[in-house]
């Protein structure tokens, strides 16, 4: 049976976890806050200035803490500074104390939005502009029954994102719907570096992949469709799925897949088109610089790269991946610091 619509996506799979759950599990976030009117006593005058910007605690606003993206705890110097830190390994960018609070008080402005649709438009607009894209053409597309949270479809440019309508957008759905976002733009990132280093060399990466991408989003089609495949080439469900986890955890791709007797090719010229369109405008890195060195890891990285439904632990210990939810840890660790 035919599989329409094969894409190449950066999808990541999330497993549930409760907040209180990640707070009791992360002792490193155990920092004891202290109030803004007891930290006074310790702080110079102008640190007091800066903590008096703050507005990100809804101590005393009108929205409710099952609502809030961030919870009641007062900000001191000392959580701050650590925020700043996970900001500024989620964005590359050094965050001082008091741009580390105008991002904190702009994500909670997002608390106060009802409709679901609306966040996910607003919430990726802003991450967006966080990352430095907020000029470039990458669209966003809401996804209302998906079965990733958030995907980053590199040859076309695009971000998905699951804009589910049938749970109540409180304050924890917010909060993941941000962690979402911020893990496909660290993809759109290592897109960007990639592309930046040598285009020829990252579709080159992707192309040689391409058959373990295919054997991955067909083990991640529904058992219904993958058992009808089976009996149309004589084999059990079971069987097929060794079959094609065999081959996708392959070193080397070295097979072929096909549909309907057609190879299935990666196309070069479409992504070499949509990449051109999205970053052709940045300035290519300089060879043996630091930047390029790490991008010629991330197109390793695209050429290794495993999908989840062939091997889940594979696929969080590769280079893409591993760095985007490390990414989405830092941004659980600013959540969980304001409880």
């Amino acid at each position: 049976m035919p599989i329409k619509n094969t894409r190449l996506l950066y999808s990541k799979q999330f497993k549930t976890i409760s907040l209180l759950e990640k707070i009791k599990s992360n002792q490193n976030l155990k920092i004891k806050q202290s109030s803004l009117i007891g930290d006074t006593v310790k702080i110079s005058s102008k640190d007091k200035k800066i903590l008096a910007k703050a507005n990100f605690s809804q101590d005393d606003t009108s929205i409710s803490y099952k609502d809030s993206i961030f919870g009641k705890a007062q900000p001191c110097m000392l959580v701050l500074r650590s925020m700043s830190r996970c900001f500024s390994s989620i964005f590359c960018k050094k965050f001082s104390i008091e741009n580390t609070i105008e991002k904190l008080n702009s994500y909670q402005k997002l608390s106060y939005i009802k409709d679901t649709n609306e966040f996910c438009q607003k919430a990726f607009e802003q991450i967006k502009k966080d990352f430095g894209y907020k000029d470039i053409n990458i669209p966003l597309v809401l996804d209302k029954y998906s079965t990733s949270n958030a995907g980053w479809e590199l040859t076309n440019c695009v971000m998905h994102l699951c804009a589910d309508t049938t749970s109540k957008l409180d304050g924890s759905k917010k909060a993941d719907i941000i962690e979402y976002l911020i893990h496909e733009f660290i993809h759109v990132k290592q897109t960007e570096m990639s592309y930046r280093a040598s285009l020829d060399k990252y579709l080159d990466a992707i192309a040689e992949n391409y058959p373990r991408r295919i054997v991955g989003n067909l083990l991640a089609q529904p058992n219904e469709t993958l058992a009808e495949i089976a009996k149309s080439t004589g084999q059990s469900l079971e069987n097929l799925q060794k079959v094609l986890r065999s081959c996708g955890l392959r070193d080397k791709v070295d097979f072929s897949v096909s549909f309907g007797g057609k190879e299935q090719i990666f196309d070069k010229e479409t992504a070499k088109i949509n990449l051109d369109r999205v970053f052709g405008h940045l300035k290519p890195f300089r060879k043996g610089s630091v930047k390029y060195q790490k991008s010629l890891n991330y197109i390793e990285g695209a050429r290794t790269y495993i999908p989840h439904s062939i091997d889940k632990d594979r696929y969080e210990r590769g280079i893409l991946e591993k760095e985007a939810f490390k990414s989405g840890r830092r941004w659980r660790s600013i959540v969980a610091l304001t409880d």
